[in-house]
């Protein structure tokens, strides 16, 4: 299970539902570069899903691993394209998932009071480097709560060839900074790159 920015139940339960509804193009876009990595950042609730999830996902993509985004594209309303992760089956997020050993989702969740970030997954010992890294440059981090654990088998973050990810859940605050603050961001992305390559 994922959070997200307005903590409703989804309206769709696989992609095969959302797809009869929506259209790529004119309700969201997928973006995919598929470098020669066997690490891939993901952001599937991108765009006006999750606010700013896809930027970040991006910031730690960069220069070298592979990258997706699922973007709502919506003029308003975009919440109705959320598809809790251990049910996100969009064709090519799936196909990018089965090429790489290990998979990093950035997602949102709605807390607006506190900048923090909750680091879940099955690869305890890089979202252990993750947090030391986050932490040693001042950035707050939390256990994550149950719903944002991530342990999940099938949570898209669980499903590259080694079975075991890492999931971000970053606070409103903490995206709303990041964006405001570009060095801020780069040292965010700089932290996660050296907790993965750890």
């Amino acid at each position: 299970m994922s959070g997200a920015d307005s903590e409703l139940p989804d309206t769709y339960s696989n992609f095969e539902q959302l797809g009869r509804e929506h259209r790529q193009g004119r309700d969201y876009r997928i973006l995919y570069i598929s470098r020669d990595s066997d690490v891939l950042v993901m952001a599937p609730h991108g765009g006006g899903i999750e606010f700013f999830t896809a930027a970040v996902a991006q910031e730690i993509a960069e220069p070298d691993f592979a990258f997706y985004a699922f973007l709502g594209i919506k003029a308003s309303g975009n919440r109705i394209l959320h598809i809790t992760s251990h049910c996100f089956d969009e064709p090519l997020a799936l196909q990018a998932v089965s090429r790489v050993r290990t998979v990093l989702t950035v997602h949102g969740m709605g807390e607006k009071s506190a900048s923090y970030v909750m680091v879940g997954g099955l690869a305890d010992s890089l979202i252990s480097s993750i947090e030391e890294s986050l932490f040693a440059k001042g950035f707050s981090v939390r256990p994550p709560e149950i719903q944002f654990s991530a342990c999940h088998p099938r949570n898209l973050c669980n499903r590259g060839q080694s079975g075991k990810g890492i999931q971000l859940e970053l606070t409103y605050r903490l995206r709303k900074e990041l964006k405001q603050e570009p060095g801020m961001m780069k040292e965010f992305a700089q932290c996660i790159r050296e907790g993965v390559r750890s």
